[in-house]
């Protein structure tokens, strides 16, 4: 059983894969169990919310949380991977823009996107973007995110025949933000990718509260326990009486209305429970 079990806000530098600062970080704690809530590109950098241990039992919960993102855009090309980091596939010399916040407030609310074919999305068992690799592009099922904000936060750079801006967003689970920019082009009647990308917040989560991978391999760096990286959410703090129920996955009778409630005792996270007619039950048990 880990030892250590938490949560570890870590700022992913670029060209760093989810998996490899999981990877590493996983060497240097020791750990058998390791995760994270919500994978970044390898050309995006920020904030990364890393589970240790217990913590990832978690995953599904702080995994279905918003996220903000600060992203700059270059319209006047595409590519294959729809960020900078791919093959070049369209280019269209860019004219003067007159309505570019008209079309960011026009994508605010419920949006239908296509995820890439270079994302980790399985199909059949197998990555998209292991197939993409090999040239082969299959049919992906369209879902609906939300773009709760997105606002421009830089004038308009053109240059080289292109445009380039940058925008902040508030984004549900599942939104790639690639393709955002994407549409965001397309709308604007010009080919677009994702020039950079920076996750601010995941959650209740903050950049300003992350480590660098330097940070966690000098042990500069704080470890969140379970109940800590829930504090926010709905608790109910429950008896010893309560706790044995918890700790055999029993169903119980709260007084709550909440749908989900996160079970703590003795300054523990123990359960998440989910109510059911009139009883809650057992999603998730820490013993």
């Amino acid at each position: 059983m880990d030892k250590i079990n938490g949560v570890i806000l870590v700022n992913k530098p670029s060209d760093w894969t989810s998996q490899d600062v999981t990877a590493k970080i996983k060497r240097k704690l020791h750990v058998d169990k390791i995760g994270h809530a919500g994978t970044l590109d390898p050309l995006a950098t920020g904030l990364l919310v890393v589970l240790v241990g217990s913590a990832t039992k978690l995953s599904n919960y702080l995994m279905s949380e918003e996220k903000e993102y600060e992203c700059e855009i270059l319209i006047g090309k595409s590519s294959d991977t729809e960020d900078i980091s791919g093959n070049i596939t369209d280019v269209k010399e860019v004219q003067q823009f007159n309505n570019v916040d008209e079309i960011l407030n026009g994508l605010i609310g419920s949006l239908e996107q296509v995820p890439p074919m270079y994302s980790s999305i399985k199909q059949n068992g197998v990555k998209l973007y292991e197939l993409a690799r090999e040239g082969i592009t299959v049919e992906r099922n369209t879902r609906v995110i939300e773009i709760k904000k997105l606002i421009r936060t830089s004038e308009l750079l053109y240059e080289d025949g292109c445009c380039k801006f940058k925008f902040k967003t508030t984004v549900s689970k599942g939104t790639y933000i690639r393709s955002l920019c994407v549409e965001i082009g397309k709308r604007l009647g010009y080919p677009a990718l994702m020039n950079k990308l920076e996750r601010t917040r995941s959650g209740n989560f903050c950049i300003e509260d992350s480590y660098t991978i330097e940070n966690v391999i000098n042990d500069e760096f704080k470890i969140l326990s379970n109940y800590e990286a829930v504090k926010d959410k709905n608790i109910y703090f429950i008896n010893e009486k309560l706790n044995k129920r918890v700790m055999n996955g029993m169903s119980l009778r709260l007084n709550s209305n909440e749908d989900l409630l996160y079970l703590v005792y003795n300054n523990e996270l123990v359960g998440i429970y989910e109510k059911e007619n009139e009883e809650y039950k057992a999603k998730r048990v820490w013993n």
